[in-house]
């Protein structure tokens, strides 16, 4: 990603962010960063008292090698990383 590119997604997440805690009934904490990116994330405990969260990130965009690749956001919801020992 570009510098342009990378402004355009912090500046996108923010306001998703912003957003997403306005509207939800709960407190939501939006710190850290997430296992796949330095980004922050969104987190949120539900009403079973399990913790959520949701990660706004650039799933393609345009760089200096591709620069007409598509911009494509996506959301992660509650993924997680599962690793298997062999």
């Amino acid at each position: 990603m570009n510098p342009e590119v990378k402004h355009i997604v912090s500046e996108l997440r923010h306001k998703f962010y912003s957003n997403f805690a306005a509207a939800m009934n709960m407190p939501v904490i939006i710190t850290g960063t997430s296992y796949s990116s330095n980004s922050p994330i969104a987190s949120w405990m539900d009403h079973r008292q399990r913790l959520n969260y949701v990660n706004v990130y650039a799933y393609t965009a345009p760089d200096e090698f591709v620069p007409f690749r598509p911009f494509i956001l996506r959301l992660a919801i509650n993924k997680v990383l599962v690793e298997s020992q062999c």
